[in-house]
């Protein structure tokens, strides 16, 4: 009887840790499993808009969980709207989350990073850093996804054009 309790207890924990598996990185956010009770999965979401995105997707994230589950299938996913201030500010919060902060970093830009934190000594300082060239360059390759490209004489990335407009002030003679 205490080992049936047990399996159950584990394949509730599995099926909510399983939800971030297979929802996609970019929605995930949007949707957080709260519980499991009866076969049901309760998804929580930040408005009814989100809600109808997940419930048209709902079959594909169930048939995925349950063949990662195995046993325990799930019967169905509940999607419920957030009526907690706490879960409307956290998704408040992801909504005005700037898309950029997303790109991922290369081998090459975290030596990049490294290299250029080399001679900072002190802990605080090597961290903030750190933090604002990521971003950097999170930034830059957004940018450059966009279509953004270099100035031809200094490399700053420019929506369009082939010089941005120090360059082509300074080009012209007026600087």
């Amino acid at each position: 009887m205490k080992r049936l309790k047990i399996n159950k207890g584990y394949n509730k924990v599995r099926a909510l840790s399983l939800w971030d598996e297979v929802v996609e990185p970019e929605l995930s956010a949007y949707a957080v499993p709260r519980n499991v009770k009866n076969g049901i999965l309760y998804v929580v979401t930040p408005n009814d808009v989100w809600a109808a995105q997940f419930s048209a997707r709902k079959h594909a994230y169930l048939r995925q969980i349950n063949d990662l589950l195995g046993t325990g299938k799930l019967r169905g996913i509940t999607f419920t709207i957030s009526r907690t201030p706490a879960m409307r500010e956290f998704h408040a919060a992801q909504e005005k989350r700037p898309v950029w902060l997303d790109m991922e970093l290369t081998v090459e830009d975290e030596k990049e990073i490294a290299e250029r934190l080399a001679e900072i000594e002190d802990p605080e300082l090597k961290k903030s850093i750190a933090g604002l060239l990521e971003k950097d360059i999170r930034f830059r390759l957004w940018k450059k996804k966009q279509g953004w490209r270099d100035c031809r004489d200094c490399g700053t990335l420019i929506e369009e054009g082939n010089r941005c407009a120090f360059c082509r002030v300074r080009r012209s003679g007026r600087l």
